[in-house]
């Protein structure tokens, strides 16, 4: 997640999150210093990309509220419900969890602009940019080469 920080300048951040059908919901502690910057200004940007190839990049604006709430998200929960845990492992990760927060703040973001590049279907627009100049010399290429041969 990219946000700006208090200088204004640009920072990004490895972040867990979570889909609601609607929207991104990421859990932060309470005093994370990425709030007051977000509370001056909700704009954040969001990269989610797979591991193989060809990658699936999702990039995500959007703008961010703020909820602060009492005890554990259900979407904290959640999210951090998908490491491999056993029973046992889970019993003692949530109270570990649950003595250490005594609230968090959920970071809700509603995406204004998504785009999906696959690198089959959608590339990014300075790649599709270079292929349609290559297409066009190499067009005129051939075209040179038709009059000189005729």
């Amino acid at each position: 997640m990219a946000y700006a920080t208090k200088d204004g300048s640009p920072r990004t951040i490895p972040i867990g999150f979570t889909w609601n059908g609607s929207q991104i919901v990421v859990c932060t502690a309470k005093n994370a210093p990425k709030l007051p910057s977000l509370r001056r200004d909700p704009r954040v940007a969001l990269t989610i990309d797979t591991e193989v190839h060809p990658p699936k990049i999702l990039f995500i604006r959007g703008r961010a509220e703020l909820d602060s709430v009492d005890g554990i998200p259900e979407e904290y929960l959640r999210m951090n419900g998908s490491y491999r845990m056993t029973a046992g492992q889970r019993a003692e990760w949530e109270s570990a969890v649950r003595s250490l927060y005594d609230g968090m703040v959920r970071i809700v973001i509603t995406p204004t602009w998504v785009k999906l590049i696959d690198f089959e279907t959608t590339l990014p627009s300075a790649v599709e940019e270079l292929l349609r100049r290559r297409t066009k010399r190499q067009r005129a290429e051939r075209q040179r080469a038709e009059r000189q041969g005729a």
